[in-house]
């Protein structure tokens, strides 16, 4: 049914937890919310993935250790139609770091938000918007400053000019004051913009940034190959 006139828009969430008491937990949340639905449970990754295409929610919450497929790759295989908020106990820098890389709009973990919280950041991740919990921040912090393993995998670079852009970009300049700042056209900004998102494998400018500060910070952005 559609939403009355000033009624907020609606918000269909998939919630995906192997533990069925988190999962009640989190729908005992979120039911209550105006404006927000609880469209259908998952108890593994595969389920997550299937419902994800059957239902098209406009959120997936996803817990790190899915049973089958882990919640990471489940996050990477849902696409960039669906707002993903990893929700999890699990908050080690490099399994943090590669949620984002994988697509992953927000990342909260148990105990650090309530129920206002939680549906601030569901409906914010329905309107492309990003969250991180402080242990998820400080977590990305201590891995893109500090080092991690090799084995992280983040973003192919982007070139010096693609550099420039987007740091213009992380100042929060539209396109217009970008092309201003560097005396180009508007649509060579465009463009530049069109390749990161490509080349940062984001779908929004808040997600971009976020994936292109752990890139800069954490190894350096130089030329592409």
């Amino acid at each position: 049914m559609a939403p009355t006139a000033g009624a907020l828009p609606l918000v269909r969430v998939l919630v995906a937890d192997g533990n069925p008491v988190l999962r009640l937990g989190l729908r005992m949340l979120l039911d209550p919310v105006p404006g927000i639905e609880v469209a259908g449970e998952a108890g593994d990754g595969p389920e997550a993935i299937a419902l994800t295409a059957a239902q098209a929610p406009d959120v997936v919450l996803l817990d790190v250790r899915l049973p089958i497929v882990d919640g990471v790759t489940a996050a990477a295989r849902i696409g960039r139609s669906t707002g993903v908020v990893m929700l999890t106990s699990v908050d080690e820098p490099a399994t943090v770091l590669r949620a984002v890389a994988a697509g992953a709009r927000g990342y909260l973990v148990h105990g650090q938000f309530d129920q206002r919280h939680l549906a601030e950041v569901v409906r914010g991740t329905a309107a492309g918007r990003s969250f991180l919990s402080p242990t998820a921040a400080a977590a990305l912090i201590d891995q893109v400053y500090l080092g991690g393993p090799a084995a992280v995998e983040l973003p192919a670079a982007l070139t010096p000019r693609e550099h420039e852009v987007m740091a213009l970009v992380a100042e929060g300049l539209s396109n217009r004051e970008i092309a201003g700042r560097l005396v180009i056209s508007g649509k060579t900004v465009k463009n530049h913009v069109h390749h990161i998102y490509k080349r940062l494998n984001a779908d929004s400018r808040e997600h971009c940034v976020t994936v292109w500060r752990a890139l800069v910070a954490g190894r350096g952005c130089g030329s592409a190959q």
